[in-house]
């Protein structure tokens, strides 16, 4: 089965996801990601493996020993001029970068993944993949033209997703200790 690990996003920033992901969807003839994954931040990248048991048992561990804060979706944001991808922007916070990057160091010793992304760790959410240059120009002149989205949004779990006939599904969800 393949698993990847990450903060899902509730309430209103959840609805907020599924409205402009369609939108985007129906404007532009992408793949809608809210039909396919829930809002996450990710903490490990999709990785391959029969035996999660264990490092299900980990991870609710870890989740147990962090502690419930809050973080802010502030606007939209891309990687660079030539991304391929557009996302909701997490305002800066540099205990919130902390807390991320401790929890991606400790998740990367598990399965064949064991290098997520570049540091430093972006945190995003990603509304469109994989767009062509023209077309990622296309959906950001048009984000652009977008009352900018603000929601506070609780810190507070790690989700262990699984992939489902083509979509990503929420395995277990381990809240934060108070």
């Amino acid at each position: 089965m393949k698993y990847y690990v990450g903060c899902l996003i509730k309430g209103k920033a959840a609805d907020y996801y599924k409205e402009i992901t369609t939108d985007l969807a129906q404007r532009f003839g992408i793949k809608n990601l809210s039909d396919t994954k829930p809002p996450h931040l990710t903490f490990k990248a999709p990785f391959e493996t029969e035996g999660i048991e264990t490092f299900e048992k980990e991870i609710s561990e870890m989740a147990s020993r962090q502690k419930v804060s809050q973080f802010c979706i502030k606007g939209f944001s891309r990687f660079d001029l030539e991304s391929k991808t557009i996302f909701l922007a997490i305002k800066p916070d540099p205990e919130l970068q902390r807390k991320a990057n401790g929890i991606v160091k400790a998740l990367m010793h598990f399965g064949e993944n064991r290098k997520f992304v570049p540091e430093p760790l972006y945190l995003h959410v990603s509304i469109a993949r994989y767009l062509d240059f023209e077309l990622s120009q296309k959906i950001w002149a048009y984000v652009a033209t977008l009352p900018a989205p603000q929601f506070k949004v609780a810190f507070d779990n790690l989700t262990l997703f699984v992939n489902q006939d083509n979509r990503w599904e929420i395995k277990s969800t381990f809240s934060f200790g108070e």
